[in-house]
């Protein structure tokens, strides 16, 4: 994991995903960890916490809005920022819509933390190298 500690949401609306990301992200990583239990609850958290957020996982297929168009609207809100899409369904359609979207990264579950911990250090070598 990062020595860096970071501000991460994590999306997805299945209870047992949720916790094991964000139970990963804050013990084994020491981060801090923002949750959301669908695609509603996600974009709101990220556009209230757009400044202070610097990773956001996110499921695809999630209630009310599927992260896809959470994506989308995340980029049109702060285009830099930084994304992963964690999905059981990594199917060619949505890895392609995924990556026209602008996404950083594509992990499909079930996931190991090793591919969660490269994400990250993904993140801090684009955008925190001197």
């Amino acid at each position: 994991m990062p020595d860096r500690k970071l501000n991460i949401l994590v999306a997805d609306d299945e209870p047992l995903m949720l916790s094991l990301l964000s139970e990963y992200l804050t013990t084994y990583g020491n981060h801090n960890v923002i949750q959301a239990c669908n695609g509603k609850k996600a974009l709101q958290l990220f556009n209230t916490n757009k400044s202070n957020i610097d990773v956001t996982f996110l499921d695809i297929e999630m209630p009310y809005i599927n992260g896809l168009k959470v994506l989308q609207a995340i980029h049109s809100i702060e285009p830099s920022a930084y994304v992963v899409i964690i999905s059981g369904l990594g199917n060619l359609h949505n890895v392609k819509t995924a990556i026209s979207a602008g996404v950083n990264g594509f992990i499909v579950k079930p996931y190991t933390y090793e591919k969660v911990a490269e994400a990250l250090n993904n993140y801090l070598h684009a955008y925190c190298t001197e």
